[in-house]
């Protein structure tokens, strides 16, 4: 198969059941026979800062073993699904709810109206489950303020309030103030560092991308 039609998007955050495992099996399954394999990721590195190939990761290719390990597990660190429909395509979905924290769907096949539809029906499924707060969280815009806005912004005016508290007015406005600023902005990048990490582990923790809810 050449598979010349290749349809690719986004999939949104979103909470998901076994209700939603069972519709997202007979989307796949509406065909008939497919083959299918699923990724599982069981690490605790939440700010990504381990390689792809390090993490953890369970394959299952079973899915009710795939719905109660998802069900099971304290946080999902993330899922691919690869399918393959004989005669008519393939597919690939993507979730991971560490940094960057986001979702992919892929649908190959020969026939534009065959990908055009199943990336329909699988992202309408996954827009449906949709967590609306999480994903706006893991906007651009969202996850740029938690991410550099506010951690640049509390370091710096954090770090100037002490500057001003704790050097005395003659020494920041003599010679030294270059040596100074220079030091300031070390120290404010070093603790928006931080911050950055602090907000981002307690947002992803409590708000994971993808969600078991019973």
């Amino acid at each position: 198969m050449s598979k010349d039609v290749i349809q690719q998007g986004r999939l949104p955050a979103c909470n998901i059941n076994s209700a939603f495992m069972d519709k997202l099996w007979n989307i796949l399954g509406s065909e008939g026979d497919f083959t299918w394999e699923a990724k599982v990721g069981t690490d605790d590195d939440l700010l990504g800062e381990k390689e792809e190939q390090n993490r953890s990761e369970q394959i299952v290719t079973e899915w009710s073993e795939l719905t109660a390990l998802l069900a099971a597990l304290p946080r999902i660190d993330s899922l691919k699904i690869t399918v393959e429909i004989p005669g008519q395509g393939s597919l690939a979905i993507m979730i991971k709810s560490y940094a960057p924290a986001r979702g992919a769907l892929a649908v190959s096949g020969d026939s534009a109206e065959w990908v055009n539809a199943k990336f329909a029906d699988i992202e309408e499924l996954f827009v449906s489950s949709k967590d609306s707060f999480a994903a706006g969280l893991y906007s651009y815009i969202g996850f740029g303020m938690i991410h550099t806005v506010i951690p640049l912004s509390a370091a710096f005016v954090i770090v100037m309030l002490l500057a001003g508290l704790l050097i005395p007015s003659e020494i920041r406005h003599s010679d030294w103030v270059w040596w100074i600023t220079a030091i300031c902005l070390l120290i404010t990048l070093r603790l928006a560092y931080t911050i950055s990490d602090r907000l981002m582990l307690h947002f992803m923790k409590k708000y994971p991308y993808l969600r078991w809810l019973s």
